[in-house]
Protein backbone atom coordinates (compact mmCIF):
# COMPACT_ATOMS: atom_id res chain seq x y z
CA UNK A 1 0.00 0.00 0.00
CA UNK A 2 1.50 3.26 -0.88
CA UNK A 3 1.88 5.74 2.13
CA UNK A 4 0.67 9.39 2.05
CA UNK A 5 4.13 10.92 1.48
CA UNK A 6 4.89 8.48 -1.11
CA UNK A 7 1.67 9.53 -3.34
CA UNK A 8 4.06 10.90 -6.53
CA UNK A 9 2.78 14.11 -7.67
CA UNK A 10 2.17 14.86 -11.74
CA UNK A 11 2.83 18.18 -12.66
CA UNK A 12 0.62 17.59 -16.11
CA UNK A 13 -0.12 19.83 -19.41
CA UNK A 14 -2.59 22.34 -19.73
CA UNK A 15 -4.01 23.37 -22.87
CA UNK A 16 -6.61 25.56 -24.80
CA UNK A 17 -9.96 23.34 -25.09
CA UNK A 18 -11.43 23.50 -28.22
CA UNK A 19 -14.98 23.18 -27.88
CA UNK A 20 -17.51 23.81 -30.25
CA UNK A 21 -21.72 24.11 -29.78
CA UNK A 22 -22.10 20.40 -30.22
CA UNK A 23 -19.70 19.48 -27.70
CA UNK A 24 -21.18 21.20 -25.08
CA UNK A 25 -24.63 19.92 -26.10
CA UNK A 26 -23.65 15.93 -26.83
CA UNK A 27 -20.91 15.67 -24.23
CA UNK A 28 -21.63 15.89 -20.63
CA UNK A 29 -19.64 15.17 -18.03
CA UNK A 30 -20.94 12.81 -15.20
CA UNK A 31 -20.11 14.71 -12.57
CA UNK A 32 -19.67 18.32 -13.10
CA UNK A 33 -18.21 21.17 -10.35
CA UNK A 34 -18.71 25.37 -10.39
CA UNK A 35 -17.78 27.57 -8.04
CA UNK A 36 -19.28 31.17 -8.01
CA UNK A 37 -17.40 34.06 -5.63
CA UNK A 38 -20.11 36.63 -4.12
CA UNK A 39 -19.18 39.22 -2.29
CA UNK A 40 -21.74 41.25 0.22
CA UNK A 41 -18.75 42.58 2.07
CA UNK A 42 -18.41 46.26 2.32
CA UNK A 43 -14.75 46.38 0.64
CA UNK A 44 -13.73 44.87 -2.25
CA UNK A 45 -11.73 41.34 -1.71
CA UNK A 46 -9.03 40.11 -3.58
CA UNK A 47 -8.97 36.05 -3.92
CA UNK A 48 -5.69 33.57 -5.02
CA UNK A 49 -5.67 30.76 -6.55
CA UNK A 50 -3.46 27.55 -6.93
CA UNK A 51 -2.64 28.28 -10.11
CA UNK A 52 -1.38 31.75 -9.34
CA UNK A 53 -4.66 33.65 -10.67
CA UNK A 54 -5.43 35.97 -8.82
CA UNK A 55 -8.72 38.45 -9.36
CA UNK A 56 -10.65 41.55 -7.30
CA UNK A 57 -14.22 41.04 -6.16
CA UNK A 58 -15.98 44.42 -6.04
CA UNK A 59 -18.51 44.59 -3.09
CA UNK A 60 -22.00 43.48 -3.86
CA UNK A 61 -24.56 45.33 -1.40
CA UNK A 62 -27.14 43.19 -0.10
CA UNK A 63 -30.29 43.97 2.80
CA UNK A 64 -30.31 40.37 3.45
CA UNK A 65 -26.04 39.30 3.92
CA UNK A 66 -22.90 40.76 4.51
CA UNK A 67 -20.46 38.19 4.26
CA UNK A 68 -18.23 36.54 1.45
CA UNK A 69 -19.81 33.56 -0.33
CA UNK A 70 -18.06 31.07 -1.98
CA UNK A 71 -20.55 29.06 -4.05
CA UNK A 72 -19.84 25.38 -4.35
CA UNK A 73 -22.85 23.35 -6.63
CA UNK A 74 -21.52 19.63 -7.48
CA UNK A 75 -23.61 18.18 -10.34
CA UNK A 76 -24.20 14.55 -10.11
CA UNK A 77 -25.89 12.53 -12.76
CA UNK A 78 -27.65 9.00 -12.47
CA UNK A 79 -24.40 7.36 -13.12
CA UNK A 80 -22.69 8.02 -10.24
CA UNK A 81 -25.18 8.56 -7.82
CA UNK A 82 -25.43 5.49 -6.27
CA UNK A 83 -21.45 5.50 -5.49
CA UNK A 84 -21.65 9.06 -4.08
CA UNK A 85 -24.83 7.97 -2.18
CA UNK A 86 -22.90 4.79 -0.13
CA UNK A 87 -20.14 7.35 0.44
CA UNK A 88 -22.74 9.54 2.27
CA UNK A 89 -24.58 7.36 4.05
CA UNK A 90 -20.93 5.95 5.62
CA UNK A 91 -20.29 9.74 7.34
CA UNK A 92 -20.33 9.87 11.18
CA UNK A 93 -19.38 12.08 13.53
CA UNK A 94 -15.57 11.59 12.77
CA UNK A 95 -16.14 12.91 9.32
CA UNK A 96 -15.61 16.33 7.98
CA UNK A 97 -18.59 19.41 8.16
CA UNK A 98 -17.93 19.41 4.55
CA UNK A 99 -18.91 15.52 4.06
CA UNK A 100 -22.20 16.29 7.10
CA UNK A 101 -22.84 18.95 4.62
CA UNK A 102 -23.23 17.29 1.57
CA UNK A 103 -24.71 14.63 3.10
CA UNK A 104 -27.64 16.61 4.54
CA UNK A 105 -28.21 18.36 0.77
CA UNK A 106 -28.11 15.17 -0.81
CA UNK A 107 -30.91 13.94 1.46
CA UNK A 108 -33.27 17.03 0.35
CA UNK A 109 -32.29 16.10 -3.28
CA UNK A 110 -33.28 12.62 -2.94
CA UNK A 111 -36.80 13.27 -0.88
CA UNK A 112 -37.50 16.14 -3.75
CA UNK A 113 -36.06 14.08 -6.70
CA UNK A 114 -36.66 10.39 -7.57
CA UNK A 115 -35.06 9.92 -10.63
CA UNK A 116 -32.17 11.42 -12.66
CA UNK A 117 -28.94 13.27 -11.27
CA UNK A 118 -28.43 15.38 -7.91
CA UNK A 119 -27.55 18.94 -7.94
CA UNK A 120 -25.49 19.56 -4.55
CA UNK A 121 -25.36 23.28 -3.40
CA UNK A 122 -23.32 24.42 -0.52
CA UNK A 123 -22.15 27.97 0.65
CA UNK A 124 -18.67 28.65 2.25
CA UNK A 125 -19.28 31.88 4.12
CA UNK A 126 -16.70 34.10 5.85
CA UNK A 127 -17.16 37.26 7.71
CA UNK A 128 -14.75 40.70 7.79
CA UNK A 129 -14.49 39.82 11.63
CA UNK A 130 -12.55 37.09 11.37
CA UNK A 131 -10.61 38.17 7.93
CA UNK A 132 -9.12 41.17 10.15
CA UNK A 133 -8.48 38.69 13.17
CA UNK A 134 -6.14 36.98 11.14
CA UNK A 135 -4.61 40.12 9.54
CA UNK A 136 -6.83 40.49 6.55
CA UNK A 137 -5.24 37.47 4.65
CA UNK A 138 -6.34 33.95 5.39
CA UNK A 139 -5.47 30.28 3.42
CA UNK A 140 -8.83 28.94 3.34
CA UNK A 141 -8.24 25.12 3.67
CA UNK A 142 -11.67 23.93 2.37
CA UNK A 143 -11.50 26.24 -0.99
CA UNK A 144 -8.01 26.16 -1.36
CA UNK A 145 -7.48 29.61 -1.86
CA UNK A 146 -5.90 32.87 -0.51
CA UNK A 147 -8.91 35.30 0.35
CA UNK A 148 -7.52 38.94 1.04
CA UNK A 149 -8.34 42.58 2.22
CA UNK A 150 -5.45 43.86 0.97
CA UNK A 151 -5.17 45.16 -2.59
CA UNK A 152 -4.60 43.16 -5.63
CA UNK A 153 -0.36 43.99 -5.57
CA UNK A 154 -0.41 43.50 -1.82
CA UNK A 155 -2.23 39.97 -1.92
CA UNK A 156 0.31 37.52 -1.10
CA UNK A 157 0.87 34.56 -3.20
CA UNK A 158 -1.43 30.93 -2.88
CA UNK A 159 0.99 29.02 -0.77
CA UNK A 160 1.33 25.87 -3.28
CA UNK A 161 1.31 28.18 -6.12
CA UNK A 162 4.93 28.15 -8.33
CA UNK A 163 5.32 31.10 -6.75
CA UNK A 164 4.29 30.66 -3.35
CA UNK A 165 6.10 27.20 -3.39
CA UNK A 166 9.08 29.13 -4.52
CA UNK A 167 8.72 31.86 -1.66
CA UNK A 168 8.59 28.99 1.07
CA UNK A 169 11.97 27.15 -0.19
CA UNK A 170 13.58 30.95 0.01
CA UNK A 171 12.15 30.66 3.75
CA UNK A 172 13.52 27.74 4.79
CA UNK A 173 16.85 28.02 2.68
CA UNK A 174 17.92 31.87 3.43
CA UNK A 175 19.41 32.24 6.51
CA UNK A 176 19.76 35.82 6.75
CA UNK A 177 17.48 37.37 4.16
CA UNK A 178 18.12 40.92 5.52
CA UNK A 179 21.63 40.74 6.87
CA UNK A 180 24.98 41.20 4.65
CA UNK A 181 25.86 37.56 4.48
CA UNK A 182 26.10 35.66 1.09
CA UNK A 183 24.86 31.92 1.04
CA UNK A 184 24.82 29.85 -1.83
CA UNK A 185 22.06 26.54 -1.51
CA UNK A 186 21.96 23.68 -4.07
CA UNK A 187 18.84 21.31 -3.98
CA UNK A 188 18.56 18.44 -6.12
CA UNK A 189 14.91 17.48 -6.51
CA UNK A 190 15.37 13.42 -7.86
CA UNK A 191 11.66 11.88 -7.37
CA UNK A 192 12.19 8.69 -9.43
CA UNK A 193 16.03 8.19 -8.99
CA UNK A 194 16.61 9.04 -12.41
CA UNK A 195 19.74 11.34 -12.13
CA UNK A 196 22.12 11.08 -9.17
CA UNK A 197 24.48 12.97 -7.64
CA UNK A 198 25.91 16.05 -8.89
CA UNK A 199 29.40 17.43 -7.97
CA UNK A 200 30.32 21.05 -7.17
CA UNK A 201 33.59 23.03 -6.90
CA UNK A 202 33.67 26.28 -4.79
CA UNK A 203 36.99 27.80 -4.49
CA UNK A 204 38.81 24.97 -5.78
CA UNK A 205 37.44 22.33 -3.38
CA UNK A 206 34.37 19.99 -4.54
CA UNK A 207 31.91 19.21 -2.49
CA UNK A 208 28.88 16.22 -3.22
CA UNK A 209 25.22 17.34 -3.55
CA UNK A 210 23.10 14.21 -3.14
CA UNK A 211 19.37 14.52 -4.66
CA UNK A 212 16.65 14.60 -2.41
CA UNK A 213 12.97 13.79 -2.91
CA UNK A 214 10.21 15.95 -2.66
CA UNK A 215 6.92 15.14 -4.45
CA UNK A 216 5.40 18.88 -4.25
CA UNK A 217 8.62 19.91 -7.00
CA UNK A 218 9.48 18.83 -10.01
CA UNK A 219 12.57 16.90 -10.40
CA UNK A 220 15.63 19.68 -11.00
CA UNK A 221 18.08 21.80 -9.45
CA UNK A 222 16.90 24.47 -6.96
CA UNK A 223 19.60 27.47 -6.27
CA UNK A 224 18.76 29.73 -3.46
CA UNK A 225 20.93 32.22 -3.52
CA UNK A 226 21.42 35.95 -2.99
CA UNK A 227 20.94 37.97 -5.70
CA UNK A 228 23.75 38.81 -8.09
CA UNK A 229 25.09 42.37 -8.02
CA UNK A 230 24.36 44.49 -10.99
CA UNK A 231 25.32 47.90 -9.86
CA UNK A 232 25.80 49.99 -7.02
CA UNK A 233 22.01 50.20 -6.26
CA UNK A 234 21.41 47.18 -4.41
CA UNK A 235 18.12 45.68 -4.63
CA UNK A 236 15.47 46.38 -2.62
CA UNK A 237 12.91 43.92 -3.23
CA UNK A 238 14.31 41.60 -1.12
CA UNK A 239 17.86 40.25 -1.00
CA UNK A 240 17.55 35.94 -1.80
CA UNK A 241 16.31 35.14 -5.54
CA UNK A 242 15.58 31.14 -6.54
CA UNK A 243 16.23 29.93 -9.80
CA UNK A 244 15.45 26.67 -11.07
CA UNK A 245 17.32 24.36 -13.57
CA UNK A 246 16.75 21.23 -14.75
CA UNK A 247 19.76 18.28 -14.99
CA UNK A 248 20.34 18.42 -18.77
CA UNK A 249 20.88 22.11 -18.24
CA UNK A 250 24.41 23.62 -19.23
CA UNK A 251 23.59 26.93 -17.63
CA UNK A 252 24.76 25.55 -14.11
CA UNK A 253 28.23 24.04 -13.55
CA UNK A 254 27.25 20.85 -12.40
CA UNK A 255 29.57 17.70 -12.71
CA UNK A 256 29.09 14.00 -12.69
CA UNK A 257 31.90 12.89 -11.07
CA UNK A 258 34.51 14.63 -8.30
CA UNK A 259 37.90 14.46 -10.61
CA UNK A 260 35.31 16.69 -14.08
CA UNK A 261 34.65 18.61 -10.44
CA UNK A 262 38.52 19.25 -9.91
CA UNK A 263 38.92 19.87 -12.97
CA UNK A 264 36.31 21.88 -13.81
CA UNK A 265 35.28 19.89 -16.57
CA UNK A 266 38.83 19.69 -18.23
CA UNK A 267 40.42 16.54 -16.79
CA UNK A 268 43.13 14.79 -18.40
CA UNK A 269 40.54 12.09 -18.51
CA UNK A 270 38.65 14.03 -20.57
CA UNK A 271 41.10 14.77 -23.03
CA UNK A 272 42.35 11.66 -23.09
CA UNK A 273 39.10 10.87 -23.92
CA UNK A 274 38.39 13.63 -26.25
CA UNK A 275 41.79 12.46 -28.12
CA UNK A 276 40.48 9.15 -28.40
CA UNK A 277 37.46 10.20 -29.75
CA UNK A 278 39.36 12.44 -32.36
CA UNK A 279 41.84 9.85 -33.52
CA UNK A 280 38.53 7.35 -33.37
CA UNK A 281 36.83 9.68 -35.39
CA UNK A 282 39.96 10.18 -37.54
CA UNK A 283 40.62 6.66 -38.43
CA UNK A 284 37.11 6.05 -38.77
CA UNK A 285 37.29 8.98 -41.72
CA UNK A 286 40.61 7.40 -43.13
CA UNK A 287 39.01 4.01 -43.40
CA UNK A 288 36.17 5.81 -44.88
CA UNK A 289 38.24 7.56 -47.14
CA UNK A 290 40.31 4.10 -48.13
CA UNK A 291 36.87 2.40 -48.70
CA UNK A 292 35.71 5.37 -51.26
CA UNK A 293 39.31 5.09 -53.08
CA UNK A 294 38.90 1.75 -53.14
CA UNK A 295 35.56 1.76 -54.26
CA UNK A 296 36.60 4.23 -57.25
CA UNK A 297 39.66 2.21 -58.26
CA UNK A 298 37.48 -0.67 -58.29
CA UNK A 299 34.84 1.46 -60.56
CA UNK A 300 38.10 2.88 -63.17
CA UNK A 301 38.77 -0.76 -63.32
CA UNK A 302 35.52 -2.24 -64.35
CA UNK A 303 34.88 1.32 -66.66
CA UNK A 304 38.69 0.01 -68.39
CA UNK A 305 38.13 -3.93 -68.87
CA UNK A 306 34.24 -2.44 -70.09
CA UNK A 307 36.34 -0.53 -72.18
CA UNK A 308 38.90 -3.39 -73.19
CA UNK A 309 36.36 -5.99 -74.05
CA UNK A 310 34.22 -2.64 -76.40
CA UNK A 311 37.95 -2.59 -77.83
CA UNK A 312 38.43 -6.36 -78.67
CA UNK A 313 34.72 -6.63 -79.74
CA UNK A 314 35.35 -3.71 -82.10
CA UNK A 315 38.58 -5.49 -83.39
CA UNK A 316 36.88 -8.22 -83.13
CA UNK A 317 33.95 -7.18 -85.65
CA UNK A 318 36.50 -4.65 -87.84
CA UNK A 319 38.47 -8.26 -88.26
CA UNK A 320 35.07 -10.16 -89.53
CA UNK A 321 34.01 -7.56 -91.65
CA UNK A 322 37.12 -7.64 -93.21
CA UNK A 323 37.35 -10.91 -93.98
CA UNK A 324 33.74 -11.15 -94.99
CA UNK A 325 34.75 -8.20 -97.72
CA UNK A 326 38.03 -10.27 -98.36
CA UNK A 327 35.63 -13.34 -99.44
CA UNK A 328 33.47 -11.47 -101.19
CA UNK A 329 36.14 -9.82 -103.44
CA UNK A 330 37.41 -12.85 -103.70
CA UNK A 331 34.26 -14.40 -104.95
CA UNK A 332 33.32 -11.71 -107.16
CA UNK A 333 36.60 -12.21 -108.61
CA UNK A 334 36.55 -15.77 -109.22
CA UNK A 335 32.77 -15.59 -110.95
CA UNK A 336 34.70 -12.83 -113.24
CA UNK A 337 37.41 -15.17 -113.85
CA UNK A 338 34.57 -18.03 -114.63
CA UNK A 339 32.81 -15.86 -116.74
CA UNK A 340 35.91 -14.51 -118.61
CA UNK A 341 36.85 -18.44 -119.09
CA UNK A 342 33.56 -19.26 -120.02
CA UNK A 343 34.07 -16.52 -122.89
CA UNK A 344 37.11 -17.24 -124.02
CA UNK A 345 35.92 -20.91 -124.39
CA UNK A 346 33.04 -20.15 -126.22
CA UNK A 347 35.33 -17.38 -128.87
CA UNK A 348 37.40 -20.44 -129.02
CA UNK A 349 34.87 -22.70 -130.60
CA UNK A 350 33.06 -20.23 -132.42
CA UNK A 351 36.73 -19.77 -134.29
CA UNK A 352 36.86 -23.11 -134.35
CA UNK A 353 33.88 -24.11 -136.46
CA UNK A 354 34.66 -20.91 -138.39
CA UNK A 355 37.71 -22.67 -139.23
CA UNK A 356 35.84 -25.87 -140.04
CA UNK A 357 33.15 -23.82 -142.52
CA UNK A 358 35.96 -22.15 -144.44
CA UNK A 359 37.64 -25.87 -145.02
CA UNK A 360 34.49 -27.51 -146.06
CA UNK A 361 34.42 -26.68 -149.56
CA UNK A 362 38.30 -27.55 -150.13
CA UNK A 363 37.41 -31.16 -148.49
CA UNK A 364 34.21 -31.48 -150.34
CA UNK A 365 36.53 -30.29 -153.05
CA UNK A 366 38.80 -32.82 -152.78
CA UNK A 367 36.96 -35.79 -151.95
CA UNK A 368 35.38 -35.33 -155.28
CA UNK A 369 38.40 -35.37 -156.99
CA UNK A 370 39.37 -38.24 -155.35
CA UNK A 371 36.31 -40.14 -156.33
CA UNK A 372 36.40 -38.93 -159.88
CA UNK A 373 40.04 -40.54 -160.10
CA UNK A 374 38.96 -43.76 -158.57
CA UNK A 375 36.01 -43.57 -161.47
CA UNK A 376 38.32 -42.83 -164.05
CA UNK A 377 41.22 -45.62 -162.74
CA UNK A 378 37.95 -48.07 -162.88
CA UNK A 379 37.21 -47.27 -166.22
Amino acid sequence: MIGLNEIPTHFGDVSVAQVGPYDRRIHSSPIEYKVSYINNLPMPITIGLRSGLKFALPPLLSMRDSTLVVRVEIHISHLLKIDVQKLLSAINNESSAELKVMREAFIIQINETYHGGVNLIIDYSLDATTLRKFGGVIYYHELDCIISLKEYGETPAHPYSEEGRKLQLLDVNSTDCTGNDFSYSVKLVDNFNKYGPRFININSSVYKINTTKDSSKKDGIYITSNKPFSGDVEATDGNKSLAYYSFDSEEIKLYLSAEEANSLGDSLINRKQKITELEHTSSVQRLELQQIKHEHEIQILEKTKEKLVLEMEREALKAKLEEMRSDYENRIKMEREQQKDHYEEKSYKRKDSSELLRWIPAIITGISAIVLAVAKSKK
